[in-house]
């Protein structure tokens, strides 16, 4: 199923405007051609499999135990940790990724769309940032190998 999206960056976010999150560990065993990830989340894990690109990917995801996860854990070869928190705006749901570990001080809102014209008539909040969906350093893959965040 293919997964159309828009990023952005956040400068500023409040408790409020958030409420709670959830933790997120997740780990890149490939990142090209193709990105290979396993993903730990409130006591659930997934194996994703996700085309390069833009605005559109080819997005696989596939259930894994948790001795899977286990199993796949150690062959990782990158890894982000953040807290995502998921915001209503007006229609649409939105995930804001507050990252941690090397990371830190990095803030970034997704917002999934079933068409590409909804994704184009997207008006985003005030409060979200310049949008960086076309920008491969803000791919979590390529996040996952920096040594900080981006500029």
């Amino acid at each position: 199923m293919p997964e159309i999206e828009r990023k952005f960056t956040v400068e500023t976010v409040t408790e409020q405007l958030l409420g709670p999150g959830s933790a997120i560990r997740q780990g890149y065993l490939s990142v090209e051609p193709v990105e290979v990830r396993v993903r730990s989340r409130d006591g659930a894990h997934e194996l994703t499999v996700k085309s390069l690109g833009g605005l559109r990917r080819a997005e696989v995801n596939v259930p894994l135990t948790s001795d899977q996860f286990d199993e796949l854990w150690p062959l990782v070869t990158a890894v982000i940790e953040k807290t995502r928190h998921l915001v209503e705006l007006g229609g649409a749901l939105g995930e804001v990724d507050i990252f941690g570990g090397k990371l830190v001080g990095l803030v970034v809102a997704e917002v999934e769309f079933p068409s590409e014209q909804e994704a184009r008539d997207f008006a985003p909040p005030k409060w979200f940032g310049r949008e960086v969906s076309e920008d491969s350093r803000f791919r979590n893959a390529s996040l996952a190998r920096a040594e900080a965040p981006p500029e």
